[in-house]
């Protein structure tokens, strides 16, 4: 059967099954959903997008593949540590699909696709001038023409622009993977019109960027006011979030009303979420708390009826459960991801992943783990837990969360439950020792090979 592979970046996973004046904001997600098999506890592996899609699509945590950062913090080391492993398009290609993304990330994410296209090519080249003016510290005036095109061109490609992208290669004949990539919900939050009224958010209706300065002191904060100004409503902020949300929902739904969905396995995702404030984050998606790793997932699967799987799952068990479905061995022993086939197309319900394990490189480094509804965050030392977007440290460097009675993580248990704290511990540290061993033993491969 065809694979339409969407991925919404920074979509929060309550977003699609959020009402506001009596009506869905993603409309056709939601309708989708109940028509679908629709996952209630899906996890990202890590809350950046090179990483993620990189777990997405090899089905190997972070600390696995070696890729651990994102955009010009990853390494030339990381990227040969990727040689070895087989990525989902490369193994559809080999299985006769025609395989397609819209995206413009480019690099390794690349690997496996006949046709790897760029709604809005220019895009990259203002991103290049970009790195050539900080590079030779060029003038005041060229500085301010990029400034210009940034806020132009921040949003890499609108989702209108994807969509039609994606038309032009949907073709009747069978075998053909289509990956898109939606940008719209990722900062600045793009959208051509208010869906959405403002004054729903009206808690924060006299907030703005400049009264949350004082409380992170990074540069994370200035970004924001320099994306928009220092006097742009919190709320506004929050508004265009939801906005954004709602216009990628119409573009999808432009896009299902041109596919045989029966001819079509769907998958609707986000490679991580976003903080509106959650944990004094405000509007990007670091830390592990849940807005940030927590996603929604569907799958739609022709002639398997709708479902909602209430189970632990996680991006890595995406790739593991697509081949049994698609009858394409693999090789399971150099992957993460557990196989949920048979909970899908079964009526069969039991435990299958226990623990989620996340982890993040970017802004901290931090790991953490999700077993019996206990969260567990931990940091080495106090300069790991330090925020380098924002400057302090968002719960330091050791939190334990009761999510079935505080869902908002609100109250660090870490002190009041040892008992609990160090079982996750010994969890954790014995799953970081797996995935080391997994990812020396990927090196070895690759000095036999070289």
């Amino acid at each position: 059967m065809n694979i339409l592979w969407i991925v919404i970046d920074a979509l929060r996973y309550d977003v699609f099954k959020t009402i506001i004046n009596g009506e869905y904001i993603m409309p056709n997600v939601s309708k989708l959903s109940r028509s679908c098999i629709s996952f209630e506890n899906a996890y990202s592996t890590t809350n950046t997008t090179d990483p993620s899609l990189t777990a997405m699509f090899s089905s190997l945590y972070p600390t696995s593949s070696g890729l651990l950062h994102h955009g010009q913090w990853v390494t030339s080391s990381e990227i040969k540590k990727l040689k070895h492993i087989i990525f989902l398009p490369e193994i559809l290609k080999s299985n006769g699909y025609r395989t397609i993304a819209i995206d413009f990330l480019g690099r390794w994410h690349r690997r496996g696709y006949d046709y790897y296209v760029n709604p809005r090519d220019n895009f990259r080249s203002i991103l290049l001038i970009k790195k050539i003016i900080k590079k030779f510290k060029l003038s005041k005036l060229a500085r301010k023409i990029v400034v210009k095109h940034r806020k132009k061109y921040i949003t890499p490609y609108k989702a209108e622009e994807a969509v039609n992208s994606a038309l032009r290669y949907l073709i009747k004949k069978n075998k053909v993977f289509i990956f898109i990539h939606f940008w719209d919900t990722h900062i600045p939050y793009y959208s051509p019109n208010k869906y959405i009224s403002c004054d729903v958010f009206e808690s924060f209706s006299e907030v703005k960027l400049k009264d949350i300065k004082k409380d992170i002191p990074g540069p994370w904060i200035d970004k924001l006011m320099d994306i928009y100004n220092q006097n742009y409503l919190i709320s506004d902020i929050i508004c265009r979030y939801y906005n954004a949300a709602r216009y990628v929902d119409i573009q999808i739904g432009k896009l299902l009303s041109s596919v045989d969905l029966d001819k079509y396995l769907i998958i609707i995702t986000s490679d991580h979420g976003e903080s509106l404030g959650e944990h004094n984050i405000w509007f990007d998606h670091h830390g592990l708390y849940q807005p940030s790793i927590r996603v929604p997932l569907i799958m739609c699967i022709p002639n398997v009826k709708p479902k909602i799987i209430r189970n632990l799952f996680q991006h890595v068990d995406i790739l593991p459960t697509l081949s049994s479905i698609l009858g394409i061995n693999i090789n399971r022993k150099l992957i993460d991801g557990l196989d949920f086939s048979d909970i899908i197309l079964s009526n069969k319900a039991y435990d299958l992943r226990k623990i989620i394990y996340i982890s993040e490189w970017h802004t901290q480094n931090k790991l953490g783990l999700i077993y019996n509804n206990y969260k567990l965050i931990i940091s080495q030392d106090q300069e790991d837990g330090k925020c380098r977007y924002c400057g302090i440290s968002h719960g330091g460097n050791t939190e334990l969360y009761d999510l079935r009675n505080d869902a908002l993580e609100l109250n660090n248990i870490a002190e009041l439950e040892k008992e609990t704290r160090q079982l996750l511990y010994s969890y954790l540290m014995r799953i970081v020792k797996k995935s080391a061993r997994k990812r020396m033993s990927l090196r070895v491969k690759i000095r036999k090979r070289d």
